[in-house]
C-alpha cells in the first residue's frame, strides 16, 4: 500500500478557515456512531501515492453512502486531481510524491473539481485535530472528516491500530511508516480504546481513539452542497456562507 501525505504547511492553516469560528453551538455528538454500511474505494492508492485525493473521493462517497445514493467518480477524476495539486505525471513514477491536502481542498474549493458527472466545490475547514470531542461533533455534523495522520510501521502488522502494539510488530514511532490521509467514519464509544473506523485502501480500518489523539497531525471538513440531497444534515448550526467566503479567501 502507498501513503502519499506531505507535511501540512503550519502557515497556510494559520489563515485557514477554523470550523469553531462558523458554528454557533456544536451538535451533540452520541456516546455511539455506528454507521453500517459503507464502501471506500481504494483509488489506486495501492501503486501510486494519491492518498489526498482518494480521502476526498472516499469521503464523497461517505456522504452518499449517508443520503442513500452513490456518487459516481472516475478513477480517471481521482488521478486528474491528484495531478493538478501534487505535479503527479501518470507514467512517470518519478513525479510520484505525494500531496499537501490543504492544497487539494484549496484546489477544489477554487478551480472545482470534475468528478466524472458533474464539478464538486465546496467550503472546507480545519480543526484541532486533538480535541476529539470536537471531532467527533464534527463527524456529525459534515458526515466524515478527513484526517493527516503519522503512520508507524507497527501499524503495518496490526489489526487494531492502537498505541501499544506489541513489539514483535515493529518500530512503534508516529512517522516511522510516513504520513497518509484517510476519512474519519464512525466510532463504537469516547473512551480511549473505543473503536473508531478509517476509510482508506478500500477497506474500514479499526483503530483506537488514543491511536486518533496521537497519531493526527491535521483534520478537516467539507461540505459539498450538491451532495447533500435530502438530509439537510450539514446546516445545523453552521455558518454556511461565512465558512464559503472564507474558504475562497484562500484560492
Amino acid at each position: 500500500m502507498k501513503l502519499g501525505l506531505l507535511p501540512h504547511r503550519p502557515e497556510q492553516l494559520r489563515v485557514a478557515p477554523r470550523l469553531s469560528a462558523y458554528l454557533r453551538m456544536p451538535p451533540q455528538a452520541p456516546a455511539r456512531l455506528d454507521r453500517g454500511a459503507y464502501r471506500p474505494q481504494i483509488w489506486a492508492n495501492d501503486t501510486i501515492g494519491d492518498c489526498t485525493a482518494a480521502a476526498l473521493a472516499n469521503t464523497a462517497l461517505a456522504i452518499g453512502a449517508l443520503e442513500q445514493f452513490v456518487p459516481v467518480i472516475s478513477q480517471e477524476a481521482v488521478l486528474a486531481l491528484y495531478s493538478a495539486t501534487s505535479g503527479y505525471v501518470p507514467g512517470r513514477p518519478e513525479t510520484d510524491r505525494g500531496a499537501v491536502l490543504a492544497d487539494v481542498l484549496e484546489y477544489q474549493s477554487r478551480a472545482g473539481w470534475n468528478v466524472g458527472r458533474e464539478v464538486l466545490s465546496g467550503p472546507w475547514a480545519t480543526l484541532e485535530a486533538q480535541d476529539l470531542g470536537f471531532l467527533r461533533s464534527a463527524l456529525v455534523l459534515f458526515g466524515a472528516v478527513q484526517l493527516g495522520v503519522a503512520l508507524s510501521i507497527s501499524d503495518q502488522n496490526t489489526a487494531v491500530w492502537d498505541t501499544n502494539a506489541a513489539a514483535e510488530a515493529g518500530d512503534p514511532a508516529p512517522g516511522s511508516w510516513g504520513l497518509h490521509a484517510l476519512v474519519l467514519w464512525d466510532y463504537t464509544g469516547s473512551a480511549p480504546d473505543d473503536v473508531v473506523h478509517l476509510a482508506t485502501w478500500g477497506r474500514l480500518q479499526p483503530a483506537t481513539w488514543r491511536w486518533v489523539a496521537q497519531r493526527s497531525k491535521e483534520a478537516h471538513v467539507i461540505l459539498w452542497r450538491s451532495l447533500l440531497r435530502s438530509s439537510g444534515y450539514a446546516w445545523n448550526g453552521l455558518d454556511y456562507e461565512g465558512l464559503r467566503a472564507a474558504s475562497a479567501r484562500m484560492g
